[in-house]
Order: C-alpha cells, then sequence, then structure tokens
C-alpha cells in the first residue's frame, strides 16, 4: 500500500516539476530579453552569464553548457543540447522543442528581432504552462489516489 502511495505521489510530482521547470524557462527568455535589451551583450556572454545565474540552478545548464561549448557548437545549439540532456528534467517534448527553437535563434538577428523572439517564445511556454497547471490540477489527485488504491489492492490480494 505504501509503494502504491510512493507511486501515486512520485507522479504528482513529476507533473509539479514540470510546472517550475516551464516557469523557469519562461524566466530565463524574460531574463534574456531583459540583457538584450539593456546592454546587448554577445550571444555566449548572454547564455553562460545565465546558465551561471543562481535562479536557473533548477535547470542545471551551467556545466553542461561549458562542455557543450568545448565541442565548438553555436551558442544557442549547446544552450537547446543542454536543456535536452538534462537528467530529472520533466519537461515534454512539446517544451523542449519550444526552448530549443528560441535557443537556436539566439543571436541570429539584429535586437528588435531577438527581443521580439524572446517575447513570443515566453508567450508560447506560457500557454504550455497554463495546461500543464491544468493537467496537473486534474493528475496530481488522480495519480495519488489510483497509487493508494493499488497499493491497497496489492495488499489484500497478498494478505
Amino acid at each position: 500500500m505504501i509503494a502504491g502511495c510512493l507511486a501515486g505521489h512520485f507522479f504528482a510530482g513529476k507533473l509539479k516539476k514540470r510546472v517550475e521547470q516551464i516557469a523557469d524557462l519562461q524566466l530565463f527568455l524574460s531574463e534574456a530579453e531583459r540583457r538584450i535589451a539593456f546592454s546587448a551583450p554577445p550571444t555566449d556572454q548572454l547564455i553562460r552569464s545565465l546558465c551561471e545565474d543562481s535562479r536557473f540552478a533548477t535547470l542545471l545548464l551551467a556545466s553542461e553548457y561549458q562542455k557543450l561549448r568545448q565541442k565548438n557548437l553555436p551558442p544557442g545549439d549547446a544552450l537547446a543540447e543542454a536543456v535536452r540532456i538534462q537528467k530529472g528534467i520533466s519537461l515534454r517534448p512539446e517544451d523542449l522543442r519550444l526552448f530549443s527553437d528560441a535557443a537556436k535563434q539566439l543571436g541570429t538577428t539584429d535586437l528588435n528581432g531577438q527581443l521580439s523572439l524572446c517575447r513570443e517564445y515566453r508567450m508560447r511556454l506560457e500557454e504550455n504552462r497554463i495546461l500543464a497547471e491544468k493537467e496537473r490540477d486534474r493528475s496530481a489527485r488522480l495519480y495519488q489516489t489510483l497509487g493508494l488504491l493499488c497499493g491497497a489492492g496489492a495488499g489484500i490480494i497478498l494478505v
């Protein structure tokens, strides 16, 4: 019964973590937009400083980004790949694809293009975050209840 309950909490936790990680990606793009608007740093410097920012520590990007840059990947590609290969990431493929598309386009247009890129992908991630919150609200309790019921059922069968 305890194992079923723990499994339910695990899956509910993954839904919660997805919402938090999408919010972190939105904040990442928001901060990129702010830094581009005020100082317009080179793309590699921008991404490196964002990866090292403690607000994005849950994404664990800094070390992976550095390794990928050492392999001569362009900054945007390295960022996209660093997010994609992270262990413990609860993002869905559509979330990763959105962020990857945004990352790969960083540094490819003029200043106004960069700002609108960040805004556009932030808004798209907002749509995903809202859907993820609805799914979390709808499914988290279901996972916990199913886990408890499966655990209780297994306990009855074994006794």
